[in-house]
């Protein structure tokens, strides 16, 4: 159960496979208030951060971030 209506933020789940690696991630949105509440994302501890991608407004509107995907022994 996630806060006090049992609602995850919202997310984005990567699998990425390497040549040696395999990570399965996930990926938030910065600003998003469930954050604060969400069970997996507070499990991250001190990567919280390194979970959390700002946005900003592209110029056709849409939203757009940048976050990177790193496998140690590709």
């Amino acid at each position: 159960d996630d806060g006090a209506n049992g609602v995850r933020a919202p997310h984005i789940h990567f699998d990425v496979t390497g040549r040696m690696n395999r990570l399965v991630t996930q990926m938030y949105f910065a600003g998003e208030p469930l954050n604060d509440t969400d069970r997996v994302l507070a499990f991250a501890n001190e990567n919280r951060s390194r979970l959390i991608v700002p946005f900003s407004a592209a110029a056709d509107g849409a939203l757009q971030g940048s976050w990177d995907i790193v496998l140690r022994d590709g």
